[in-house]
């Protein structure tokens, strides 16, 4: 009765799988660690082999007898083209997946998880949400076969092993199909100036709006945001909250206080956010930045845009010292900003209490502040380099015109002048 109700909801992958001979549905299992394909029939192995990919048999347990057997035999877009099909098979109205074992009962809760990947000596672990508690381990043997990368964004199943929960079977690989195969690698791509501007029209706060125009932020930006110490909180917040709906994205807190943490993850709505308080050590403190851009970066080669929010540079820097390792990681972090030809956008916006000359000259736009008039920021201070690029014909030239009302009489003045230019729908291309 249990393979008919399978065979009746997977019917689309059954169908795909039994249009292909048995050498490619053997190679096809193989990938999905069906053991000993080779002595199964073809229906069998098919059962089987949707059992394991969807999530409803468990996995099946390796045998350490003869040769290690290899999935790389099935082409990489027909493992993506069966997760889709298997997905949308479980998927109800409720939005939820089911998952069943061979008894017909619904796996408990706490066997899914969902987290980003952190490579450590012993393989990696998931940095979970907050609905499974503690780490998830994941085995160099799962890294290896799901060609997992640091920062990888994984859903799946998870067993407890005595003390310790460990990955057993992605589901879903930053938000797609797991892909079995080599991906294309961030620093493989060209990168070239922002071509489309991140839009904070939307903000609440009027100065946001005016940096619009005089300073804006592209997408593949690198934006150092020079403030006092404690004053990029509020900027992080309502960039986040303009950048949401068009942009995936990451906050990384370094050295904050544990007490913090929990009004700072409100704060910044859907945004993940990766947290590294002050009582941690510097190696934690680095790895929390690192996993934070290394997710960034795996969003950016699957085509997507990315925005990393850190506050701030200099603890990093502090962190990064205290480990004896220089300024290494803060530079890596802050150049990974671009747009990629043929992929997405990595944005960074990086504070900095007081920035370095090091990081004013490898910035590519600077928002700088308090102004002299009490603003949080100072309009006449900040610019983007290339700016031109991402406005219109008719907005550069109330661009021209902010700036020119900045230089002239500050921060208060240029937004006196903003409120009168704002409203002219002529500005608007």
């Amino acid at each position: 009765m249990f393979e008919e109700e399978l065979r009746r909801n997977f019917e689309p992958v059954y169908r795909f799988l039994d249009e292909k001979n048995i050498y490619e549905v053997r190679s096809i299992a193989r990938a999905f660690g069906i053991n000993a394909p080779t002595s199964a029939k073809k229906h069998d192995l098919i059962m089987r082999t949707i059992g394991v990919a969807g999530g409803i048999s468990p996995p099946e347990p390796h045998t350490r007898r003869g040769a290690r057997v290899k999935a790389s035999d099935a082409p990489p877009d027909q493992l993506a083209h069966i997760q889709r099909l298997i997905e949308q098979c479980k998927r109800i109205p409720s939005g939820k997946i089911v998952f069943a074992d061979s008894a017909k009962s619904e796996r408990r809760v706490e066997d899914v998880c969902r987290g980003v990947l952190e490579l450590t000596e012993e393989g990696g672990r998931l940095r979970c949400s907050d609905r499974v508690p503690g780490e998830v381990f994941v085995s160099p043997a799962c890294i290896e076969r799901f060609c997992l990368r640091e920062g990888d964004g994984i859903y799946g199943y998870m067993e407890r092993c005595g003390d310790r929960q460990e990955l057993l079977q992605v589901v879903e690989l930053n938000g797609g199909a797991p892909v079995f195969a080599a991906r294309p690698c961030f620093d493989a791509f060209s990168a070239e100036y922002p071509a489309e501007r991140i839009p904070l029209g939307s903000s609440e706060a009027e100065i946001l709006r005016l940096l619009d125009y005089i300073a804006p932020v592209g997408k593949g930006q690198r934006l150092l945001l020079a403030l006092p110490a404690g004053g990029a909180r509020e900027v992080f917040a309502r960039l986040a909250s303009c950048a949401a709906e068009s942009v995936h994205v990451c906050v990384a807190l370094i050295e904050q206080r544990p007490e913090d943490l929990t009004d700072v993850r409100a704060a910044f709505g859907r945004a993940e956010v990766f947290s590294a308080s002050f009582d941690m050590s510097s190696r934690e403190q680095l790895s929390t930045a690192r996993v934070a851009l290394e997710r960034c970066k795996r969003l950016a080669e699957k085509g997507e845009d990315a925005l990393l929010l850190l506050d701030s540079l200099t603890s990093l820097a502090g962190a990064c010292a205290a480990a004896g390792e220089g300024d290494l990681l803060v530079r890596q972090l802050f150049a990974s900003a671009r747009r990629l030809r043929g992929a997405g956008t990595l944005t960074v916006v990086g504070a900095a209490c007081g920035g370095s000359e090091a990081l004013y000259a490898a910035a590519n736009a600077v928002w700088e502040g308090p102004s002299a008039d009490g603003e949080l920021l100072a309009a006449e201070r900040c610019h983007t380099v290339r700016a031109d690029r991402l406005l219109s014909e008719r907005e550069r030239a109330a661009a021209e015109d902010l700036r020119r009302a900045a230089k002239e009489g500050g921060t208060r003045a240029a937004l006196a002048r903003f409120k009168k230019i704002i409203d002219d729908p002529s500005i608007k291309s």
